[in-house]
Formats: C-alpha cells, sequence, structure tokens
C-alpha cells in the first residue's frame, strides 16, 4: 500500500516536471523568436543604411547572435535528436554552427559581397570564429541554468 502511494506522488511530480518544462519550452522559443525577429530586422536596416560598412563591429555583432541563434535552435530540439551526453551536443552545436557560418561566407563571397577587400579571408574566418563563440556561450549558460540536464532527466 505504501508503494502505491510513493507511485502517485512519483507520477504527480513527473507530470509537474513535465508541465514545468512545457513553460520553459515556451519561453526558449520566445526568446528564440525575438532574438531571430531581431536579427533579421537589424540586417534589414544594416543592408539599407549600410551599417555593416560605417560600424566595423557590426558585421561581427551580427555573427554573434547568429551564433546565438542557431545554439538556441539547436537546444530547442535537444530532445529529438536524443542525445545522452554533452559531448555529443557539443558537438552538433559547434559542427552545425560552423556549417551554417560557413554556408554563409560562401553566399557572401558568391555574390560579391566583399565587405573588407583585401582582408576577406581574415574576415571569413573571424565571423566564423564570432559565430562559434556565440554558440559556445550558449552551450555552456544553458548547462550552467540546467537546460541540458533538466531535458536529460525528463526526456523532454
Amino acid at each position: 500500500m505504501d508503494f502505491e502511494v510513493n507511485k502517485e506522488i512519483d507520477e504527480v511530480n513527473i507530470i509537474k516536471i513535465k508541465i514545468g518544462v512545457g513553460m520553459k519550452n515556451k519561453i526558449f522559443l520566445l526568446i528564440l523568436f525575438l532574438l531571430s525577429t531581431t536579427i533579421a530586422i537589424l540586417n534589414i536596416y544594416a543592408g539599407r543604411y549600410f551599417w555593416y560598412w560605417r560600424f566595423w563591429w557590426f558585421d561581427l555583432a551580427m555573427h554573434f547572435m547568429g551564433g546565438i541563434a542557431v545554439a538556441l535552435v539547436l537546444l530547442y530540439f535537444y530532445g529529438v535528436f536524443n542525445l545522452k551526453e554533452k559531448i555529443k551536443l557539443i558537438s552538433l552545436i559547434l559542427f552545425s554552427t560552423f556549417t551554417i557560418a560557413v554556408s554563409w561566407e560562401i553566399m557572401e563571397f558568391l555574390i560579391d559581397a566583399n565587405l573588407f577587400g583585401k582582408n576577406y579571408f581574415f574576415d571569413t574566418l573571424t565571423d566564423i570564429f564570432i559565430g562559434l563563440i556565440g554558440a559556445l556561450i550558449v552551450f555552456f549558460m544553458s548547462n550552467k541554468i540546467g537546460i541540458v540536464n533538466s531535458r536529460e532527466e525528463t526526456n523532454v
């Protein structure tokens, strides 16, 4: 009889955990939506008002936010990938961020968006590196505040 009572309590606690994670997912999606919208709006204005050329740091800020956005998307789908080990998650985040950053740089090259003339190779490496830093910060912060751990425990 005591076992059944404990089982019911455990089921209630599991339901509370799943509801809590669901709310975290909504907040997570809202943050991701706001960040993505901000990136898109800033990119539109940057092209219109030449911010990439006027402010040397603007391109770096955009790549940093892009790395953050990629990492957030992957953390959101973390449960879908069913990665139990953090090393697999960080590998996925870094590989995906790197792939998207390289693809973006290839697109810039193809449309001849040579923003910095002779320093294009250095600019490209810096952009990729800054995106990776943004992704790493998201991973370490999510690990610190327990997003990764809570998803491992609840399999959400």
